[in-house]
């Protein structure tokens, strides 16, 4: 079953093929950085993929391109609106 962005849960890092580097030299060395997923989405900009060496991809962080809004912050609101949106019609609602 393909998860967000094109990437499946479990995905090995062996199988990964994009172009990646680390974000912390020696930090971590299962936590990589992309620009270009398999299925981008234009509200983000690139991407940190966290990959457990024993259990595949675990963690994907998408990281938003910036939002102009007004003080109320009703912009950033519709925004988060849209992607909850999006993420329950694509993979059912979010549990608590």
């Amino acid at each position: 079953c393909e998860g967000p962005f094109g990437l499946k849960e479990g995905l090995l890092f062996v199988e990964y093929n994009q172009d990646y580097h680390t974000t912390e030299d020696g930090v971590s060395k299962m936590i990589y950085e992309t620009y270009e997923v398999p299925k981008p989405d234009d509200r983000f900009m690139h991407y940190q993929l966290f990959f457990d060496p024993a259990a595949g991809l675990a963690k994907i962080v998408a990281h938003g391109r910036k939002i102009n809004t007004s003080a109320d912050g009703a912009d950033l609101k519709a925004a988060y609106r849209d992607i909850v949106k999006d993420l329950e019609k694509e993979f059912g609602p979010m549990s608590d």
